[in-house]
């Protein structure tokens, strides 16, 4: 499971709620002193900060593309991505 930590006061906590939500993401809130910059952890790490947020962001939203191309009750997947 995903945490947001951070404060809603703050844009950067907006944009990396804005961003979870745009790709579906289900995650966990838990609420920080607007002082304390945005954390995003899961299992394996975490990312502090907006410039690392957007850099797990991008490896999470990458590892879901390719779950979701290889999750599916298709017979057969072409290369270029073609089910059939």
């Amino acid at each position: 499971m995903i945490t947001l930590r951070g404060s809603r006061e703050r844009p950067d906590t907006k944009r990396a709620e804005e961003e979870l939500r745009r790709h579906s993401f289900r995650y966990e809130w838990e609420n920080a002193p607007p002082e304390e910059p945005p954390l995003i952890r899961d299992r394996d790490s975490e990312a502090v900060g907006e410039e690392e947020i957007t850099r797990k962001m991008d490896r999470l939203v990458s590892y879901k593309e390719q779950w979701d191309k290889f999750q599916t009750d298709a017979c057969y997947i072409e290369e270029d991505g073609e089910i059939w």
